[in-house]
Parts: structure tokens; C-alpha cells; sequence
């Protein structure tokens, strides 16, 4: 079973729609990105979903690890790093902040 822990500065609508974010899939690593209001939620079937706080949409990236993500991390360029248990490692990288594209996976 995975664990996981939300930080500090999540408050009750970002846990009830983190809840909606993973239905069916058990979150196993959230990672904040480090200059955007985004959040990356890793799962036990190995898929991703980023969630935009600040335009309250998320942007699921599905097949991304065949196995359970096992942890994730942001650098201060917004490339996401995910680990998992497949033992491989995946990256997205974020647009700019003002860009209208999507991440690419």
C-alpha cells in the first residue's frame, strides 16, 4: 500500500479536489512545483495527474510508469523527475507560467 502526506499549505479544497483527482487510483507521491501553483500527483498504477491550483483544472498524463510512482521532485526549471517502481524514471517539463500549451510528458 502506498503512503503519502500532504504539505502543510494544502488546505480543505485542495484535499477534497486532490480526492477527486485520484478516484480509482491511490496517490503514492505529490511533489509542488517550485514556481508555479502546480501540483503532481504520482499513482499506484503508475500515472500522473498535474493539477493547476490556480486555474483549477488538472491535466491528466496517463502510462507514464508501468508500476506504482514512487516519489517525485520538482527542479527550479519545472521539470517534474518521477521514480517508480518499474525502476525507471520519467520527466515532464511544465510550459512557462504565461504559456497556453499544455506540459509535455
Amino acid at each position: 500500500m502506498c503512503q503519502c502526506a500532504l504539505p502543510l499549505k494544502a488546505d480543505a479544497s485542495i484535499v477534497h479536489s486532490l480526492k477527486s483527482v485520484v478516484q480509482a487510483q491511490e496517490a503514492c507521491a505529490i511533489a509542488w512545483a517550485t514556481n508555479q501553483q502546480i501540483l503532481a500527483v504520482g499513482t499506484s498504477k503508475g500515472n500522473l495527474v498535474l493539477y493547476n491550483l490556480a486555474r483549477y483544472q488538472k491535466l491528466p498524463i496517463m502510462g507514464k510508469h508501468t508500476r506504482a510512482v514512487a516519489c517525485a521532485a520538482w527542479n527550479n526549471t519545472e521539470i517534474l523527475a518521477m521514480g517508480a517502481t518499474d525502476k525507471q524514471v520519467q520527466y515532464v517539463v511544465l510550459p512557462p507560467v504565461n504559456a497556453s500549451h499544455t506540459a509535455k510528458g
